[in-house]
């Protein structure tokens, strides 16, 4: 059972870091966002959240160019202007060391483009 709660609690935090990139990359394409709380009840709450972005072009070009929404601090380099993202399935989310190395990377499972 262990093994089974780590590897769903390993799953959540791959999803929660996934939103989180998607999020980072649209943030300079936000155009307008809102929330507002729809229904309150003795036992919790529901709240309507709209975003609205540039065009999916716009976002997915803003989403390949890591070195203007990755925080270089999160880098083995320390320079953001190190990260590639090739936006493929197999694809490589890539940092190029100074010295020619690089360090571990992640790898696209599956990509697609739609405009």
């Amino acid at each position: 059972m262990r093994g089974k709660l780590e590897t769903g609690v390993n799953m959540v935090h791959k999803i929660q870091f996934a939103m989180a990139l998607i999020l980072a990359a649209a943030a300079p394409a936000i155009e307008r966002a809102s929330a507002e709380v729809v229904a309150v009840g003795g036992n919790g709450f529901e709240v309507r959240e709209t975003v609205r972005t540039a065009a999916p072009d716009k976002v997915y070009g803003a989403l390949l160019n890591p070195a203007h929404w990755w925080n270089s601090e999160h880098t083995f380099s320390g320079s953001a202007a190190n990260l590639a993202l090739d936006a493929r399935a197999g694809g490589c989310w890539c940092e190029t060391l100074p010295d020619g190395g690089a360090p571990p990377a992640a790898s696209g499972v599956a990509g697609r483009h739609r405009s």
